[in-house]
């Protein structure tokens, strides 16, 4: 009698919804990918049948993508109910990498900056790095460890080519030369409204990355400025980087002051 381990132990014995991922299926040989078929569709092994809570979901490259991807079994792709096409989104993975510590601020309002520099895949069989949202990740540890400009320019490049290495680490220097975020912090009615924008994604960013239940009301008061002098769009963005990284402040009084007003109209109509 067949006695299911592991992974199949736990899909037959699954009573809640449950997604059984299968990654990389297409750099699986055609005898692996078989393998699976009388599974995907009967939905049962060696007498043991799979509950109807589980359901099946795979990941694979193109065969563009130089990732050793011979391609899928045509009898195995029948047996997925669709099959699409997944694109990066930049403010997701913007959402997501403002709540990592090991990404620093400048990064993120580079990537708001220069949206298209999120994904710019282009395989190659030479040893070089394209940017995309894992290779910025890595370029984010990289910025972390504070090394000497010369080996972080190289070492950046690495992560994320040459070219974009570049823009990075200029974006990087005048980030660097802002207006001071603890300045803000402690007079936003007297602090200076940058006007390039470039200086005004940097600003947003890094307000929403220190903003806490404390400060918030003078964050909240930057903002009101940047909408009063026609910078909507940013006062939005700084708003929503700042809860979506601590929801908390979705609780505080003055979030609940703002989106009476005519700014929080704007962000809820953007939700």
């Amino acid at each position: 009698t067949f006695l299911p381990f592991g992974e199949l132990a736990r899909a037959l014995a699954a009573t809640k919804p449950t997604i059984w991922f299968l990654d990389d299926l297409g750099q699986a040989p055609p005898s692996v990918q078989a393998s699976f078929m009388q599974l995907l569709l009967a939905r049962r092994v060696n007498g043991h049948v799979l509950p109807d809570c589980v359901t099946f979901i795979a990941a694979t490259n193109r065969r563009t993508d130089r990732a050793g991807v011979s391609g899928i079994l045509e009898p195995v792709k029948s047996r997925f109910g669709a099959i699409v096409d997944l694109e990066p989104d930049v403010d997701e993975w913007c959402q997501w990498a403002l709540a990592q510590d090991f990404i620093p601020p400048e990064l993120v309002a580079y990537i708001r900056f220069q949206p298209d520099e999120l994904n710019q895949f282009v395989p190659s069989a030479d040893l070089v790095n394209c940017p995309l949202p894992r290779t910025w990740a890595h370029a984010g540890r990289l910025l972390k460890l504070g090394l000497p400009a010369d080996v972080e320019a190289q070492a950046i490049a690495g992560a994320i080519g040459e070219g974009a290495a570049g823009k990075l680490l200029a974006f990087i220097q005048m980030y660097r030369q802002l207006p001071s975020i603890d300045g803000i912090l402690l007079d936003p009615d007297a602090a200076q409204i940058p006007t390039t924008t470039s200086v005004l994604y940097a600003v947003a960013t890094g307000l929403a990355v220190r903003a806490n239940e404390k400060n918030f009301g003078r964050v909240i008061r930057f903002a009101e400025r940047l909408e009063e002098t026609a910078h909507g769009e940013f006062a939005t963005l700084l708003v929503r980087d700042a809860v979506r990284r601590m929801p908390a402040l979705q609780q505080t009084p003055e979030f609940v002051k703002l989106m009476s007003g005519p700014l929080g109209a704007l962000i809820g109509g953007g939700r």
